[in-house]
């Protein structure tokens, strides 16, 4: 009974350690600037209401850029939980450049300090408003 008991537990463990979701790296990212106010989504795709708003030329850590152009950034200018959060950082519709500029050695920091409350997103593509249909 013992042995039973001592098979089980070892198989819990064994599960429990291969069913835990790896944690998303959240650091070792290029610091970059943020080149136009952009909206700060939990998620990428634009999808719900934006968690708040990057100013121009704050920089942050960019963790990762996917090809449809969202950026899931983090910094102390990033107003979400953990300062961790995803922006879109491609063209918008209307011709906006909202991609993000690595930040070269020389350049002053404005890692924050400057966040806002969520704005409504305009359609246009802007603040990554109309950008979740590309």
């Amino acid at each position: 009974m013992i042995r039973l008991a001592m098979a089980v537990m070892l198989l819990a463990t064994a599960v429990n350690a291969y069913s835990v979701p790896p944690a998303i790296a959240k650091s070792g990212g290029d610091l970059v600037k943020v080149t136009l106010d952009v909206d700060v989504y939990a998620q990428p795709g634009g999808v719900g209401k934006p968690i708040g708003v990057l100013r121009e030329n704050s920089q942050v850590e960019l963790i990762n850029q996917r090809k449809d152009h969202w950026c899931n950034v983090q910094g102390a200018a990033v107003p979400a939980p953990g300062n961790f959060g995803w922006v879109w950082c491609g063209i918008g519709e209307d011709g906006q450049d909202f991609s993000l500029k690595p930040v070269t050695a020389n350049a002053p920091a404005n890692t924050g300090g400057d966040m806002t409350e969520p704005t409504a997103p305009t359609g246009s593509g802007g603040a990554g408003g109309g950008a979740a249909g590309e």
